[in-house]
């Protein structure tokens, strides 16, 4: 991992205005990203994942905006750049995978000509030479007999073919960073597992960094090497995904971990976060997890809590680190799951001592 990352998110705020208000999306999100580096941000629908992936390049629907903060490619601050400027750097600097390829990819282009296009942007390649780069990369992201089938139209691939596509696309310019939203959520079992293995092999092979926005905790288990937590527009817990798997620190990720079904357990029975997300056109005041969680203390209800850190690459915001709070064990299904990591890795353990302020060190 290089000592400077390739994206550096500060303090970024993310609003729409709606006719009944104007909704808070992402409140304060600090992020940074290093080459090769696989960063997952992980929370419910609703929490500010998809906002923040869509922000960084400018994407953002026309009723949405950047309200604070900012956004840094290799130094250059894409927030206050013009739209001729995020035109150089999306697919080529920065590239995105969408949820739905069939609605990303246009049904009247052959798919050799789609994913060839960013060539023909970005680079003097000639048509001729783009065709055969796109043809070599389909071929590179499983795509059978790719010469042939470089010259058929959307609708003639299946859904994992279409987001191995979609992923050719993003990679033919070489990007360091490939933002992918929500990649796998329409995909079965097996081809989610397909998915995500090419997206770990192309990274390694190619050293591009991904950033991978999914509300299951269950499918970066094995392929993220950060972990971030959201809600209500807010990171909560971010470190290593040893760190947040094996020795999770919030509630709220106890409640995400708790959910996810496993083979050893007990009764059967998952864990239910209980509630609904809040209303961001007016969050709650304090913690906005604290209606919803039932570890709250009274400052929860009362101010936000500052990050604390649990090590050095593990940090949560939660009043349950300060000093002199009540000691909480986790539930049972988590609890297990943190002894079984904890077994088989060297993890942190212990109260941090000192707060640190939101926004403030990564």
């Amino acid at each position: 991992m290089s000592a400077a990352p390739v994206l550096e998110v500060d303090d970024l705020h993310v609003s729409f205005a709606t006719r009944a208000g104007r909704v808070q999306a992402v409140r304060g999100v600090s992020l940074t990203l290093h080459a090769g580096e696989v960063l997952a941000v992980v929370g419910e629908s609703g929490s500010g994942k998809s906002v923040t992936a869509r922000a960084v390049t400018g994407l953002l629907p026309a009723n949405g905006r950047v309200d604070a903060g900012s956004v840094r490619y290799r130094g250059q601050d894409l927030v206050r750049a013009d739209e001729r400027a995020l035109r150089r750097v999306r697919g080529n600097g920065i590239a995105m995978v969408f949820q739905d390829p069939m609605t990303c990819l246009d049904p009247t282009m052959t798919i050799g000509a789609q994913v060839a296009e960013p060539l023909r942007v970005h680079t003097s390649l000639s048509r001729r030479a783009a065709r055969d780069a796109a043809v070599r990369l389909l071929e590179r992201v499983g795509i059978p007999e790719p010469a042939v089938r470089a010259r058929q139209y959307p609708h003639q691939f299946s859904g994992g073919q279409r987001q191995r596509i979609a992923i050719a696309i993003a990679l033919v310019c070489g990007p360091d960073v490939v933002l992918a939203d929500e990649p796998t959520t329409a995909l079965d079992v097996r081809v989610q597992a397909q998915v995500l293995d090419l997206l770990g092999e192309l990274r390694r092979d190619t050293g591009t960094a991904v950033v991978l926005v999914t509300h299951d905790l269950g499918v970066v288990a094995s392929v993220a090497d950060r972990v971030a937590v959201m809600y209500a527009g807010r990171i909560v817990e971010i470190g290593t995904a040893r760190e947040v798997f094996g020795h999770p620190q919030h509630p709220y990720t106890w409640g995400l971990l708790g959910s996810l079904p496993t083979a050893d357990q007990p009764d059967g029975r998952l864990l239910a976060i209980p509630g609904s997300p809040p209303d961001m056109i007016d969050p709650p005041t304090g913690d906005a997890f604290w209606p919803r969680n039932p570890y709250a203390v009274r400052i929860d209800t009362e101010q936000a809590p500052p990050f604390f850190d649990v090590s050095p690459t593990h940090r949560a915001a939660t009043w349950l680190l300060a000093p002199g709070a009540p000691a909480v064990e986790p539930p049972p299904a988590v609890a297990q799951r943190w002894a079984r990591h904890a077994a088989s890795a060297d993890l942190p353990a212990g109260r941090p001592t000192e707060p640190v302020e939101p926004g403030g060190g990564r």
